[in-house]
């Protein structure tokens, strides 16, 4: 937990235990009481649901310290939890701290927002929200929180944002070997001799290798969108390419017959193996309406990565293909 916002949450945990009490109460009764999701409630079986390891690693850990901060207060753990769950989700701040500011915490967050904040100054000891546009009665307020991908919305804020331009797939070492050696034990890969088999999978496990200090969360880049297309980890490019290599002496994929199609078949595969579902799988899920709202948001989310990676898979295709038929235009004409 950051230290600002357990700070924040046990005193807001506190003005709430003391209702109309405290001095805060006109404030505490507008913030009312917070929806059971993401970040700091959930279900048995949530966590899995999200088919990312690494954000429920995170949420586990949230869960924990949860847990350690009531131990340290003296408080009720559901009473923090529910506190931290209206901070995460309205507290906003600067350089100089973190802040529960009344009023400007409901406008909600847009990627192309009608507001923007501007911050106190030496003369001016208030925030200022100013409109960046022309406002019309019913129109939203609404300002950047951030630029983050969905997995940082999610567990810093308990929310996403569909079709987020800085959505981007994050993925634990240990899931992308077994990604690979999946791949590596079919097709060329597979026909491979003992000896080089061993190699390639220690050249995996060096390249893919688990951090030293492998806490909750802590995992690794594989794609994310980036202006209007995709970029991939080339690490993992290249090591989908190892996966079906057959041996030192043996051509080059993208030099072989049908080698250029066996290389994006391989990436196609060895990445949709990170997930447990697929797109279509989870489309009749929404469509079923039987979803608490955290199991509907887990297939939001799953829903958004899957649309990031089937996007980058087709436009990293169309640049293969299309620099294979340029090699061979070029061989031809020589």
């Amino acid at each position: 937990l950051d230290p600002a916002d357990a700070a924040l949450a046990v005193a807001l945990a506190h003005e709430r235990t003391l209702g109309d009490q405290s001095a805060w109460w006109a404030y505490v009764r507008c913030v009312g009481d917070p929806e059971a999701t993401f970040p700091c409630l959930f279900a048995e079986g949530d966590l899995e649901a999200l088919q990312s390891r690494p954000l429920a690693e995170t949420f586990d850990a949230v869960d924990k310290a949860l847990g350690k901060l009531a131990e340290c207060t003296g408080m009720l753990k559901s009473e923090l939890a529910a506190a931290m769950q209206l901070v995460r989700s309205r507290r906003f701040g600067y350089e100089e701290g973190r802040y529960m500011l009344p009023l400007g915490d409901l406008c909600n967050h847009s990627f192309y927002p009608t507001c923007v904040w501007e911050k106190p100054t030496a003369e001016r000891r208030s925030w200022r929200l100013v409109a960046l546009k022309d406002l019309q009665p019913a129109d939203s307020l609404t300002f950047s929180y951030c630029s983050d991908p969905n997995h940082l919305l999610l567990s810093t804020s308990g929310f996403i944002v569909p079709n987020n331009p800085f959505s981007r797939i994050m993925a634990k070492p240990a899931d992308l070997r077994r990604s690979l050696e999946a791949v590596s034990a079919e097709g060329s890969g597979a026909k491979a001799a003992p000896d080089f088999k061993a190699w390639r999978k220690a050249e995996i496990e060096k390249n893919l290798s688990d951090p030293d200090e492998d806490g909750a969360g802590v995992s690794m880049f594989l794609v994310g969108r980036q202006g209007a297309g995709t970029q991939w980890n080339p690490l993992w490019l290249n090591l989908c390419g190892l996966a079906i290599a057959s041996g030192m002496e043996g051509e080059h994929w993208s030099r072989r017959e049908g080698g250029v199609q066996e290389y994006l078949g391989a990436v196609e595969k060895a990445s949709w193996k990170l997930f447990e579902t697929t797109a279509e799988e989870d489309r009749k899920l929404l469509e079923s309406g039987d979803l608490t709202a955290n199991r509907r948001m887990c297939v939001e989310f799953r829903l958004d990565q899957k649309a990031v990676l089937q996007d980058a898979i087709n436009g990293f295709r169309g640049q293969v293909e299309a620099a294979a038929a340029g090699a061979k235009a070029n061989a031809d004409a020589q």
